[in-house]
């Protein structure tokens, strides 16, 4: 039969002051999100007040192509067009609850009502050991 599990495992991570879906994914090579979370952080941020030239505000850095790119393998094999990177700030958090470092992270960014799912996915690269050039995860 064929596996059908799917995820590495799903946890939370925090944007500003809220809980987001985050897959920690070893079998994906690069982190993404969706655009409609990315701007429903953004959206978040301005009610509360949050600039976007601050450090809370939870998008370090947007980032556009010149070459448009998709990835496969997310919807039942239909590519996903990209509508760009965003380099956001998350707290990560223990299984305890306890609130820890916040750290920035690359996500390419799904176009808007492309995939159900609605976190971040982190790849391989991030989730690696420190002395590669990961989070230590």
């Amino acid at each position: 039969p064929n596996d059908l599990a799917g995820y590495q495992a799903v946890t939370e991570v925090y944007c500003s002051d809220r809980p987001c879906l985050c897959m920690l994914d070893t079998g994906a090579a690069c982190n993404t999100m969706p655009e409609d979370l990315l701007v429903g952080m953004m959206c978040r941020a301005a009610k509360l007040g949050i600039s976007h030239e601050s450090p809370e505000y939870p998008v370090a850095k947007l980032e556009k192509w010149k070459k448009d790119e998709h990835v496969d393998g997310i919807a039942g094999g239909k590519p996903i067009t990209l509508c760009g990177s965003a380099v956001v700030r998350m707290e990560l958090v223990d299984k305890r609850g306890n609130h820890g470092p916040i750290v920035l992270v690359r996500c390419k960014i799904f176009k808007a009502n492309t995939t159900t799912w609605m976190g971040f996915i982190i790849g391989m690269r991030a989730l690696d050991a420190v002395q590669n050039g990961g989070l230590g995860v």
